[in-house]
């Protein structure tokens, strides 16, 4: 929840705020309270004290701006200056109760001059193109600095792609003759261009490393073949005559890449070898998705769909029929518009049919826009749902046309949707409902007309929108690029403006980000959100000066360094590296020793990996590190007996606030204990709490605004799996499984209700329902231990890790962290929230009589009613009884 929660509220500090009275005041600190609430551990009892000292800090936040607000408004009145502070804030954009950004120019925006009548390209691989009205087309990176000069022409023989960069390179035609033909040609994104054989003609552009080509060495032997980025004919075995139909390049996912084959008229799937490993015998083929593949096949021309495998087998049978869309597999579902029956129909991985809608999205980011069965309104707003299906908002959609430019309904790009109803009302929406993005009339304090694209994978989407300037309130037209903020970050025009004045609304911008200073793991992108900067007024445009491009630069291709390491040395080893040039493929292997295990491949440069350490050069050093576990000798405890010792949770930033409890152990050296972890087991340790006490913390007192925050502690013991000894450090450890702290009965009192009502409200959305029970392996390190008697004092906690091993408990490797767009807003309860590492660090453990308090449940006064506290204690029953933690499946599974 951590993680998720921290993007929660990277991306609120994204958004500007200046509420015109006290009630959206109230609404913007409430919303920023609720995420700092998602974002503390609930592991941990420094949550009463950083909620109050939160909420302390935004309530005096509120009152110091109303005293402000109010003094202004009397200065005002009575003739005198405005405050010159006031005159620079952000002002007030509201619409339904969403805060969204407004697209703006600011003074890091780029502007560059374009042909007059020139086209534009979206941006790919943070490059875009422009094409001149003669065909001409240049190349610009997305700063605005020129890569390539119009001597380009888009080849022929596609359905879409050329003219953008794919992985670093794009093909592309020349516009100088060779002989009589104009050759193909690669262009690099270092400058390089590798001129291709004039016998090459028609072209389906680089996907994911391949192009395929038509080489014509004679009117009756044209072949269709396939290429690497190097130039190089590779896969010889799927050159195919030239025939009907369109072979286009598709990606490669889960290893295998949609295949046409022009012999059989049909498509089928490939490995990133070249090998066919389903054949060819689809009408269509989509590319898979979550290990599943959506295809097509027709019988006396009627097309029908269906969903295979990896190994070719359907999963959901191809019977269905009609001119309906279908999705591929996102989220664990595969939607299908039942055009027969007015209706779009949700089915699971397994092929069943699980929900049917009057219409829906596909999901996207765990959220689809659905209308009931009764609905039939085309002016009702979709709702949207999670993928329980249970109804999370109302969204700002009216209208989805699931066509075959939007097969999904609604443009979208980097995990956002990209809206401009009829050409107007332009913004960008969550996929969770939430507009966060749009284009604005300051002056007017409305919506603008304009445009806003898809967001490309480097986080930019081409936009038209409108700038309302001068007295006169001339609206100016402004195309370019912006970012995930609403920034342009670049300007094109052919027109050769030199200012741009105060729109009339004082606008505001963010500077360009700065990495936080901490180390942080090399695939995690942090970002640091710097406070909002007043712009400026008037922009001076400085138009960028691109008669010195950057390329073509040489056709020599430079060679590149592979270097593999093991990690730890004594792990394994590790083949591949040596000397390539551009466009090589490499395919690292690595091997374990005895007694270790291969948990990965890394490598030095994220945009390279690819699966099994596979991978083409594309103009970097490379460097390989295969990383290894070795396999830890758990032994059998050696005592039997009960343990207990007082302890206290403490919040290390406030020492006088802490939570008591009675850390206990229950040990049996002949495995003949029972417990809900099973009928033999070696014991089990738990924190026992007074599950009753209710905790209180006066959270906030001053003026008219009171709260207090009141919760109830439990935690669910863990299971003893044996004892360690790393001769490494000499280091004794207990090892312990599942377990989990859980707050319960939370609940914040304020005299005001409206703030009242939406934290509870937040706290009920996290979460905090049932105990819950990890499936996490830890080792807590045994001090101090008595040879005799058994005691000893507890050391650190430390959670085995799948990929790096025993890892302090709150590491941040330790959490899944895949690359996002910045949009999410409201992350999901974290049922898996690490222990920290102090948790009962410090304790002694003595001898002790058996305790008759031990909870294998929070109580039934936590619940509302005896059937959902059953239902809580089956399921958390169900958990311990058939709990195998990630420690186990990981050295069980084979390598």
């Amino acid at each position: 929840m951590r993680a998720a929660a921290y993007n929660a509220a990277r991306f609120l500090k994204h958004v500007h705020f200046l509420p015109s009275n006290r009630t959206i005041m109230r609404l913007r600190h409430l919303f920023a309270l609720s995420l700092c609430l998602l974002t503390i551990n609930s592991a941990q009892p420094q949550f009463l004290k950083k909620l109050g000292k939160e909420l302390k800090k935004t309530i005096e936040t509120e009152l110091n701006k109303n005293k402000t607000d109010k003094k202004t408004t009397t200065e005002r009145q009575n003739g005198t200056p405005e405050n010159e502070s006031a005159a620079k804030e952000t002002p007030t954009v509201k619409l339904t109760g969403t805060t969204f950004e407004i697209v703006r120019i600011t003074p890091d925006t780029k502007f560059m001059q374009i042909p007059k009548y020139a086209s534009v390209s979206e941006m790919h691989d943070g490059i875009f193109s422009v094409t001149r009205e003669d065909g001409r087309t240049a190349f610009f990176f997305e700063d605005g600095t020129m890569l390539f000069d119009y001597i380009w022409k888009k080849p022929t023989g596609a359905l879409k792609g050329h003219g953008q960069f794919d992985n670093g390179v794009c093909l592309m035609q020349s516009t100088e003759k060779t002989g009589s033909k104009y050759p193909l040609a690669i262009l690099y994104r270092d400058g390089r261009v590798k001129m291709l054989d004039p016998s090459y003609t028609m072209a389906q552009p680089f996907v994911d490393g391949l192009a395929r080509l038509l080489k014509e060495e004679s009117i009756a032997n044209r072949t269709w073949v396939y290429v690497n980025t190097a130039g190089k004919e590779v896969f010889p075995a799927l050159n195919e005559k030239q025939a009907p139909g369109f072979g286009e390049v598709k990606p490669l996912r889960d290893g295998l890449r949609p295949h046409f084959s022009y012999k059989d008229g049909k498509w089928g799937y490939i490995d990133r070898n070249g090998k066919i490993v389903i054949r060819p015998q689809f009408k269509e083929a989509r590319t898979f998705s979550e290990g599943l593949a959506v295809v097509c096949v027709e019988t006396n021309y009627v097309k029908r769909w269906g969903a295979i495998d990896k190994t070719g087998k359907f999963v959901i049978p191809a019977t269905l029929e009609g001119y309906g869309k279908i999705s591929d597999c996102r989220d664990g579902y595969i939607s299908w518009v039942d055009w027969d029956n007015g209706s779009t129909v949700f089915f699971d991985k397994t092929g069943k049919k699980v929900k049917t809608y009057k219409s829906a999205t596909p999901f996207l980011g765990g959220y689809a826009l659905v209308k009931p069965l009764d609905d039939t309104s085309y002016s009702s707003f979709y709702t949207v749902v999670n993928t329980k299906f249970d109804s999370i908002r109302q969204s700002p959609i009216k209208l989805i046309d699931r066509n075959d430019q939007y097969p999904d309904g609604l443009p979208h790009g980097a995990g956002v949707y990209s809206i401009s109803e009829g050409g107007g009302d332009p913004y960008v929406m969550t996929p969770d409902g939430q507009i966060v993005i749009r284009t604005w009339n300051t002056a007017e304090n409305r919506s603008s007309f304009g445009h806003i694209g898809p967001y490309a994978d480097n986080l930019r989407a081409k936009v038209d929108f409108y700038i309302t300037q001068g007295a006169d309130k001339r609206a100016t037209h402004f195309s370019g690029f912006m970012d995930e903020h609403g920034q342009a970050t670049l300007i094109y025009s052919s027109e050769a403006q030199t200012t741009i004045s105060d729109p009339g609304g004082n606008l505001t911008y963010i500077p360009k980000p700065r990495p936080l200073p901490i180390e942080i793991p090399a695939d995690t992108l942090i970002i640091e959100r710097p406070i909002p900067v007043p712009i400026p007024y008037p922009i001076t445009i400085n138009w960028l000066s691109n008669d010195k491009p950057l390329g073509p630069t040489v056709t020599e291709k430079p060679k590149y360094t592979v270097t593999t390491a093991a990690s730890p040395p004594e792990g394994g080893t590790v083949t591949g590296g040596g000397t390539f040039e551009y466009g090589d493929n490499v395919t690292v292997s690595a091997s374990a020793n005895k007694g270790w295990k291969l948990t990965g491949i890394d490598c030095n440069d994220p945009t390279a990996n690819a699966e099994n350490g596979s991978v083409t050069v594309n103009g970097k050093n490379l460097h390989f590190t295969a990383r290894f576990i070795k396999k830890d000798t758990i032994e059998a405890v050696d005592k039997t007996l009960i343990l207990a010792g007082a302890h206290r949770l403490v919040d290390h930033d406030d020492p006088e606030f802490s939570i008591p409890c009675t850390v206990y152990i229950e040990q049996d050296k002949d495995k003949a204990l029972a417990s809900p972890y099973g009928q033999q087991t070696y014991g089990f340790l738990t924190a026992i709490f007074d599950p009753n006490q209710e905790y209180n913390c006066p959270i906030f007192q001053k003026e008219d605004i009171v709260g207090n925050v009141q919760t109830k502690v439990f935690f669910t013991p863990m299971r003893i799996s044996g004892t360690m000894a790393d001769g490494a450090t000499g280091k004794s450890y207990l090892i312990v499984d599942g377990g989990q702290f859980m707050l319960g009965g939370v609940n914040v009192e304020m005299n005001d209700p409206m703030m009242g009502l939406w934290l509870n409200f937040i706290m009920s959305y996290n979460g905090n329902q049932f105990a819950t029970v990890s499936d996490c392996r830890y080792r807590i390190e045994m001090r101090d231990i008595n040879a005799e008697t058994g005691e000893f004092t507890l050391g650190q906690l430390e959670r085995f890790s799948p990929s790096y091993g025993w890892l302090p408990s709150d590491d941040s490797r330790l959490r899944d962290k895949k690359k996002k767009s910045g949009f999410q807003l409201i992350p999901k309860a974290d049922k898996d929230a690490p222990l920290p590492p102090e948790f009962f660090e410090g304790c002694r453990l003595s001898v002790s009589e058996r305790r008759n308090d031990v909870l294998w449940t929070p109580p039934a006064q936590w619940f509302e009613s005896a059937s959902i506290f059953d239902k809580a204690c089956k399921a958390l029953g169900d958990t311990m009884n058939n709990l195998v933690t990630d420690y186990e499946n990981f050295w069980n599974n084979p390598q």
